[in-house]
């Protein structure tokens, strides 16, 4: 049950908002999950972030305004997804958290997340800079990619990636694993 006429035309799809249920985590398949907040939105329309398979948690004061979906906060969207990946590793057969992440949020996703995972830094700058970068690793097919970019470019790389590995699920996190 979604607000859709106001902000029809900035989603750019005549179709509702897709929000992931975290207890269905397990059966989802080749997506791309991310916050649907201002953020969001305003790059969307300039960028066309959004894909046919795309999934959204509700955050910041945006998700009240548009959806009777009560806001998740990225920390507390996170350490749910971490819980559901811990009970589901069996669907996936490698999980990356890409993206520059602090020791101690490293620390924490070490002594929380129950499986083992690839770590990669990536650097500041273009699209085009992350995706040299991106080149170098052999993603599995069926793969989590956490991803700790910025909105836009978390997206962006996401919708790059998912065209090559169509059935990994990506999570663009953002600063929410720091937080």
């Amino acid at each position: 049950n979604i607000k859709f006429k106001k902000y029809h035309s900035i989603l750019n799809d005549k179709s509702k908002l897709k929000f992931l249920k975290i207890n269905n985590f397990n059966k989802i398949n080749g997506k791309i999950i991310s916050a649907l907040n201002l953020a969001f939105i305003a790059y969307n329309f300039k960028y066309n972030l959004r894909t046919y398979n795309h999934l959204f948690w509700p955050d910041g004061i945006f998700s009240s305004d548009v959806t009777n979906v009560k806001k998740i906060p990225g920390r507390n969207f996170f350490d749910q997804i971490i819980k559901e990946i811990n009970k589901q590793k069996k669907n996936f057969k490698k999980i990356y958290v890409l993206g520059n992440v602090p020791s101690i949020s490293m620390k924490w996703i070490k002594n929380n997340l129950k499986h083992s995972f690839k770590h990669k830094g990536l650097p500041y700058g273009s699209i085009d800079k992350i995706n040299i970068e991106l080149k170098k690793i052999n993603f599995s097919k069926k793969s989590i990619i956490i991803l700790t970019l910025p909105t836009p470019k978390q997206e962006l790389i996401a919708n790059k990636i998912i065209k090559n590995y169509p059935k990994s699920n990506i999570i663009c996190i953002g600063g929410s694993i720091n937080i």
